[in-house]
């Protein structure tokens, strides 16, 4: 499974996943300025996972603006955080293959709290 970290994933998080074996694309270094729908189209057409701490995409797939979305990864954490934070989280949660992605919209939050829903 390919990651695709959307620029506002913070970067030492990116590095963290990097390091602990995960196959994670920076954003801000290929796509640096692409839109959120942009995004979603090259997520799709590579087989790649979003990780995003972008509210945008909720509303993207919610209202129904976009259909047949990639799996979207989606932190929901305070203002204030240490950078990699998001990384170790995500990594706790995918230890031991438990957690499916595919098809989902998976939101993680600081309390280590992991929600999915299904599209």
């Amino acid at each position: 499974m390919t990651f695709l970290a959307n620029e506002n994933f913070p970067a030492p998080s990116v590095v963290y996943l990097q390091r602990a074996g995960f196959d994670v694309l920076s954003g801000s270094k290929l796509f640096h300025g692409s839109s959120d729908e942009e995004i979603i189209a090259i997520a799709k057409a590579r087989d790649l996972v979003i990780l995003t701490m972008g509210k945008d995409y909720g509303l993207l797939i919610f209202k129904g603006k976009i259909k047949d979305l990639p799996p979207i990864v989606f932190f929901r954490f305070p203002n204030e955080y240490p950078p990699d934070l998001p990384g170790r989280i995500f990594e706790e949660h995918m230890e031991g293959g438990s957690v499916t992605i595919a098809g989902r919209f998976t939101v993680v939050e600081e309390r280590k709290a992991l929600r999915q829903r299904h599209y």
